[in-house]
């Protein structure tokens, strides 16, 4: 009979640690032991429920529930944690109040970072009480009671655990949509033990991977084989109450010019918030050589948090989905490689963050360093290439369409909610990868704003943010002119291409066919002012925009 709320049901061993999990507070939770150690007996006074057998974790859980169902029935929530997981009873305690206040369907606590982990994306995040994820491992999940119902009978198909955290997710939202599955960071465990440990000792028949092809077998809708670092997804978060949280830095580079990149880790490491406000990721998209980890020693030496990943995909867009399926914060700041950061960037972005909570999205001024100085003909250019500034007063506006408020993805602040949005519709649009860079050749342009008019989508604006500054160090050879023609091209094409994947029921006028000739004759009118070589810029413009739109009637008459 069920004497408490919860239920923490362990199989322990000799060296077993749930002495721990007694400690420390009045129990919200009653303790279910089943011992498989050497010493007939041990343990059975800790426990209020004490069984004994030999055998792998899953399929002699999946016994005891059975058998005991009547026992296991009567709680709200039960955990199953390994016996080399180091928490008190305030602890559990905890992560079992957030489950419920939560109305969690499936949950773990998070590894504190001096843990033993397999996935770092498990590692407790400073800046959350709880993401809301795809994924959790077979460690220590916390299911409720209806959810044991429908996903204990799996515990038996895999002796050694491994598929079962992919399907666990799969079943419960194909049962119900709405199910919540999350990773508890405000209540971490610290796993003690290296990973696989006495499992593998005591069953040295055990295959993880004979299991995996065998749960594949029987869950033919769940993709096994991809590990899970490729596939973590953090929908939505729960952010800690400290503030605004950690912001999550994130650097996507490739091939980056090293003396530009220094300049740009040194800004970073120079910034007047105390450490622990921010963490840098940098995202190394398949450069060669990649890039060292030396790189970040200015950030380490500033006792500031930093890593990199490796995204082998190349493509702008990849390194930005890479980053932000591995982050969790609930703001993304989105550094370039060749930016500059004035010392107060982030106070200052943190500031506007506080008095602007209707914001998704906002950047501030991107200026030119005075060691360049490119041609007069190159000016009107410079807002393509990312340098704006439009004056002192801050713009804050609902955006559809390109205008001053939206942001360059050069240190563009950007909400959780807004990049969910963003993964969206990289998951649905067909154009989306065609949106963003892929190397040193292809110069589309349009994946800032397709991430920034995510913002409208969840109901949120876009800002300029005239206190921010940050200082663009261009490359010389992109005032040349052929590359100014070719990303003006490439902006027409793109600008098409973004608003058919943001309106894809074709309801944009822009995205349609069109006479080229009135659009030619209205960009040289409005556009000699700034010179002839402006002019046939805009003409570059228009003749993308044109072929695109050409390609995408020829899509449809296919179609």
């Amino acid at each position: 009979m069920a004497k408490r709320r919860f239920l923490v049901m362990a199989r322990v061993g000799d060296k077993s640690l749930h002495h721990e999990w007694l400690r420390g507070a009045e129990r919200s939770f009653d303790l279910y032991l089943s011992y498989y150690g050497a010493t007939k007996g041990r343990y059975s006074d800790d426990a209020d429920y004490w069984r004994e057998r030999k055998g792998p974790k899953w399929p002699i859980l999946h016994e005891h529930i059975i058998e005991d169902s009547a026992i296991v029935a009567g709680y709200e929530a039960v955990w199953f944690p390994d016996d080399d997981l180091s928490v008190d009873a305030a602890g559990i305690n905890r992560m079992f109040a957030l489950f419920t206040e939560n109305g969690l369907a499936l949950a773990q606590p998070a590894l504190t970072k001096d843990s033993y982990f397999s996935h770092e994306c498990l590692l407790q995040d400073d800046a959350c009480v709880l993401r809301y994820v795809n994924f959790v491992e077979v460690m220590a999940p916390v299911l409720s009671a209806s959810s044991l119902d429908l996903l204990g009978r799996t515990f038996g198909q895999s002796p050694s655990g491994w598929g079962l955290d992919h399907v666990w997710p799969t079943l419960l939202r194909a049962s119900d949509a709405e199910a919540k599955v999350a990773i508890i960071d405000a209540a971490p465990v610290r796993h003690t033990r290296p990973v696989g440990g006495e499992l593998y000792q005591n069953n040295p028949n055990l295959s993880g991977w004979a299991d995996l092809e065998r749960v594949q077998a029987l869950y033919p809708q769940c993709d096994l084989r991809t590990h899970p670092k490729d596939k973590f997804f953090v929908s939505a978060v729960e952010p800690s109450a400290k503030g605004v949280g950690m912001v999550e830095v994130c650097l996507c580079t490739h091939n980056p010019r090293a003396e530009i990149l220094a300049k740009t880790i040194r800004s970073l490491a120079a910034q007047d918030v105390r450490p622990g406000t921010f963490r840098l990721t940098l995202i190394d998209n398949s450069s060669s050589p990649p890039v060292a980890e030396q790189v970040l020693d200015p950030m380490r030496e500033a006792g500031i948090e930093a890593r990199i990943l490796r995204e082998p995909a190349i493509g702008l867009q990849r390194a930005r989905l890479c980053a932000i399926r591995r982050t969790s914060a609930d703001w993304i700041l989105w550094v370039d490689d060749d930016n500059e950061l004035a010392h107060d960037f982030i106070s200052q972005g943190i500031s506007f963050i506080r008095s602007h909570p209707e914001v998704g999205c906002f950047g501030g001024r991107l200026l030119l360093p005075e060691s360049l100085s490119p041609a007069p003909w190159v000016r009107p250019f410079l807002p393509y290439l990312g340098i704006r500034d439009f004056g002192d007063a801050p713009i804050v506006e609902r955006l559809r369409a390109w205008g001053p408020a939206e942001p360059p993805g050069a240190g563009a602040w950007v909400r959780r909610t807004v990049v969910n949005a963003y993964l969206a519709v990289a998951a649905k649009e067909e154009g989306f990868f065609r949106l963003g860079r892929v190397g040193a050749s292809d110069l589309a342009s349009c994946d800032d704003s397709c991430m920034m008019r995510c913002a409208d989508r969840v109901g949120l604006s876009c800002a300029y943010a005239p206190a921010l500054r940050l200082w663009h160090h261009l490359s010389p050879h992109r005032f040349r002119l052929g590359y100014l023609m070719r990303l003006m091209r490439a902006f027409g094409r793109s600008l098409v291409l973004l608003e058919t994947t943001m309106n894809p029921a074709g309801e944009t006028p822009s995205a349609q066919p069109q006479s080229i000739l009135p659009a030619l004759i209205g960009a040289l009118r409005t556009y000699c002012r700034e010179g002839w070589i402006f002019a046939c810029g805009r003409v570059a413009f228009e003749l993308g925009a044109d072929a695109e739109r050409r390609r995408q009637a020829a899509l449809r008459r296919g179609n």
